[in-house]
C-alpha cells in the first residue's frame, strides 16, 4: 500500500511537474512565437521597404535610361546640327565676304562723292562768305540809309509843321476874309432895303402930294 501510495505521489508530482514544463514550454512557446511573429512583421515590413525601394529604383533606371535614350539622340541631332551650323556658317562667311566686298566698293565710291561733296561744300561756304560781306556791306547801307531817313523824317516834320502852320494862318485869311465877305454882303442887303424902303416912302409920299392937289 505505501509503495502504490509512493508511486501515486511520484506519478501526481510526475504530472503537475508535466504540466508545469507544458505550461513553461507553452508560455515560451507563445512568447517566441510572439516574438518571432513581431520579427516576421519586422521583416515583412522591410521587405516591403526594400520592394518599394526596388520599384523606385527600377523607375529611376528606366527614367535613366529615357533619359539617355533622349541624350544620345540629342546628342546624334547635336551633332548633325553642328553639321547644318557649320554648313550655314559657310555659307554665312561667304555671303559675308561678299557683302563685304560690295559694301568696301560702296564705301569707295561713298568716299568719291564725300569728297565731291566736300568740294560743293567749300565752294558753297565761300559762295556763303562771299554774300555774308555783301550783306554786311548792304546792312551798312541799310543803317546809313536808315539815318537818313531819319534826318529826312525829321526835316519831313519840320516842314509838315510849317504847312500846318500855314494852313492854320490861311484858314484863319480865310475866315476874316469870309467874315468880311458876308459883312460887306450884309451891308449891301441892308443899304438895298433901305433904297428900296425909301423909294417906297417916296413914292407914297408923291402920290399924296398928287392927291392933295
Amino acid at each position: 500500500q505505501k509503495e502504490r501510495d509512493s508511486w501515486a505521489r511520484q506519478a501526481s508530482k510526475a504530472q503537475n511537474d508535466s504540466k508545469q514544463l507544458m505550461e513553461a514550454i507553452r508560455i515560451e512557446g507563445a512568447q517566441k512565437e510572439l516574438h518571432f511573429g513581431n520579427k516576421i512583421v519586422s521583416l515583412e515590413k522591410e521587405l516591403a521597404a526594400l520592394r518599394e525601394s526596388l520599384d523606385r529604383e527600377v523607375k529611376r533606371s528606366r527614367q535613366v535610361q529615357i533619359e539617355l535614350s533622349d541624350a544620345r539622340r540629342i546628342i546624334s541631332g547635336s551633332q548633325n546640327n553642328q553639321r547644318d551650323a557649320l554648313r550655314f556658317l559657310e555659307n554665312s562667311l561667304f555671303t559675308a565676304n561678299q557683302q563685304a566686298f560690295e559694301i568696301l566698293l560702296k564705301e569707295t565710291e561713298h568716299q568719291h562723292e564725300l569728297s565731291n561733296l566736300h568740294r560743293k561744300i567749300l565752294d558753297q561756304s565761300i559762295e556763303l562768305a562771299t554774300l555774308q560781306e555783301s550783306n554786311e556791306q548792304k546792312s551798312l547801307e541799310l543803317k546809313q540809309s536808315d539815318r537818313d531817313m531819319k534826318v529826312m523824317e525829321v526835316s519831313l516834320d519840320k516842314s509838315r509843321k510849317g504847312f500846318l502852320a500855314l494852313e492854320n494862318v490861311l484858314l484863319q485869311q480865310k475866315k476874316r476874309t469870309l467874315e468880311a465877305v458876308n459883312a460887306m454882303v450884309s451891308a449891301a442887303v441892308r443899304h438895298e432895303q433901305e433904297a428900296a424902303t425909301r423909294a417906297v416912302n417916296l413914292v407914297s409920299d408923291v402920290a399924296t402930294q398928287r392927291r392933295k392937289c
